[in-house]
């Protein structure tokens, strides 16, 4: 049991670990464009900017993938603030680009973004606020 302890595999993986996990997963899904992997992980009571609400940030991602054949995301430095074991902020910058199938992308804007997450009942963590901003 020891040597199960020690090595990484065996442990289940800490709560900043699953948020970092879950931010991969929706850039991964962003990119693939998957809209219901994109929202998979929005809780039903979101608020966004401008109090933007679950509905409308689906809506917003579904018109950016319907006007743009190719979405890039990358993610900058990630902090992950645990404010308790269910409740978490998570800070990071985004450069989004976007184009229609061309060798370099048509545009480009990187986002500093800081994002409220809570753990549901049944352990998984969703977003339930987020705001954006563009960076200069």
């Amino acid at each position: 049991m020891l040597v199960c302890a020690l090595l990484s595999g065996c442990r289940s993986s800490t709560a900043e670990q699953q948020l970092r996990q879950q931010l991969a997963g929706i850039t991964q899904a962003l990119e693939s464009r998957g809209v219901d992997a994109v929202m998979e992980p929005v809780s039903e009571d979101f608020i966004g900017n401008q109090g933007m609400d679950r509905a409308a940030l689906q809506q917003l991602v579904t018109a950016r993938m319907l006007l743009n054949r190719q979405i890039g995301a990358t993610v900058g430095p990630i902090e992950v603030l645990m404010v308790d074991d269910r409740h978490a902020t998570v800070t990071f910058p985004l450069l989004l680009t976007a184009g229609n199938r061309r060798w370099l992308p048509e545009a480009a804007r990187t986002w500093q973004v800081v994002s409220g997450w809570r753990r549901d009942q049944d352990g998984h963590w969703r977003i339930h606020h987020a705001q954006w901003s563009p960076i200069r």
